[in-house]
């Protein structure tokens, strides 16, 4: 089916009847136009940007606070991992649509969106592991520094410090990926989920139309 047989199964969907505040046939369609979950994500995503700018502004606040190679080694690798998510989720969100009607051929560009996103979260959940630890690592080191009045020569002569540092790293990475998949599957899950109702009917529907 070409796209313009997909443009007017869309937009035949907001004309049919409605029965009891949900369009006929389609009781799983959720909110299609009037909030598509493209927009949802659109909107959360300008969220995530801000306050990825945010954080990675502290990082490079706190790495002009405690200069010690150790942290800005730690930070950077932090820094880094934030910067290149932030492009990447401003990128994505240039590329999704401000409405959502007929004109944009939907199916392909739901799927086209829907893989899009659902990448950058996982991509970035697979660097949280690895990133994780050693921006724990890092505050581990910086809170030593700032609690205890000395340097990190000093507080590596003892065997308790670098033991501590390594658990607090394991604890503080588990909580924080687990963390960070509640705060995505708030942010993005659901509207994804939604996404990938609507592209299932669309599919449907043309199917149908087809036969």
């Amino acid at each position: 089916m070409d796209n313009m047989d997909l443009d007017k199964i869309w937009g035949e969907l907001g004309k049919e009847p409605v029965e009891g505040g949900l369009i006929k046939g389609q009781s799983q369609l959720k909110n299609v136009k009037s909030l598509h979950p493209l927009i949802e994500v659109r909107n959360n995503l300008r969220i995530t940007n801000f306050w990825g700018i945010v954080i990675s502004i502290g990082y490079i606040v706190l790495m002009i606070l405690y200069p010690y190679w150790q942290v800005l080694l730690g930070f950077s690798v932090v820094l880094t991992f934030n910067i290149v998510f932030i492009v990447q989720g401003i990128r994505i969100r240039r590329q999704l649509p401000r409405s959502v009607d007929a004109g944009h051929s939907m199916l392909h560009e739901m799927k086209v969106h829907h893989t899009a996103v659902t990448k950058w979260i996982e991509n970035q959940m697979y660097a949280a592991r690895f990133v994780f630890p050693v921006a724990a690592a890092s505050g581990f080191m910086m809170g030593g520094m700032w609690g205890s009045g000395k340097s990190l020569e000093l507080l590596f002569t003892k065997p308790i410090f670098p033991i501590s540092m390594l658990i607090s790293a394991v604890l503080f990475s588990f909580a924080g990926i687990w963390l960070a998949k509640k705060m995505f599957g708030i942010s993005y899950q659901k509207f994804l989920d939604r996404l990938q109702v609507n592209i299932d009917l669309l599919e449907q529907r043309s199917q149908e139309q087809e036969e």
